[in-house]
């Protein structure tokens, strides 16, 4: 079986266990929410599956557009009429990387746009990290066996194993700075055509795309 596919495995049985211990600490249900305000109607644990069309840091040559819209979880609950929003992103990792914070991110610009666009109103949102606690993670013989790997981590502890962190505003402005430089990239057109999407794609005929 190649490693890419027990990654997904394991990725997809860490989050199963992950998804089940914030239900269960939360005391809510995982609904699924059909529209982006469905979110906002009621406290409880919500999964979004959407497409979208949004686009954000647009320069003159490039834009940064998003096409799809799917956080792991959603956790919506209000306090003194305010509505807060947590985005959740479930990693099998201990070591996480700037990309799994700048997707999470991403998802909290996308919602914040939507609803801004859907209700007239700004709603706080968050952005919490769930993840392996340092050390934790099943290394050496459990690396390339998804069976194993299930084993083991049916015998643990979540409470103990895994980590739940909120992004400060000191990251979120980083990941903020990553996304305009990431904008602001020119494509390159040099293998174009190679490229099977050439005929789809405005680059090769010399146009703007966003990207």
């Amino acid at each position: 079986m190649p490693y890419s596919q027990i990654a997904s495995q394991k990725g997809n049985f860490f989050e199963k266990i992950v998804l089940n211990r914030i239900a269960e600490k939360t005391g809510y249900e995982i609904s699924r929410a059909r529209e982006v305000t469905d979110i906002l109607e009621t406290n409880g644990l919500y999964t979004l599956n959407k497409k979208v069309d949004t686009e954000f840091y647009s320069t003159r040559n490039v834009g940064f557009k998003v096409g799809m819209l799917k956080p792991d979880l959603i956790l919506s609950t209000r306090a003194n009429n305010d509505i807060e929003l947590s985005v959740i992103e479930i990693k099998n990792s201990d070591d996480l990387r700037p990309h799994h914070y700048v997707q999470a991110y991403i998802y909290k610009l996308t919602l914040e746009k939507l609803l801004s666009e859907s209700t007239g109103r700004s709603v706080h949102i968050r952005i919490m990290m769930a993840h392996w606690g340092k050390g934790f993670y099943p290394e050496d013989e459990y690396e390339s066996d998804f069976e194993l790997f299930r084993k083991r981590l049916a015998r643990m502890n979540p409470e103990a194993i895994t980590c739940e962190n909120y992004l400060d505003l000191q990251t979120e402005n980083s990941l903020n700075r990553i996304l305009q430089e990431i904008a602001s990239l020119q494509a390159n057109t040099s293998e174009c055509g190679s490229c099977p999407g050439a005929d789809r794609c405005g680059h090769a005929h010399g146009n703007h795309i966003s990207r």
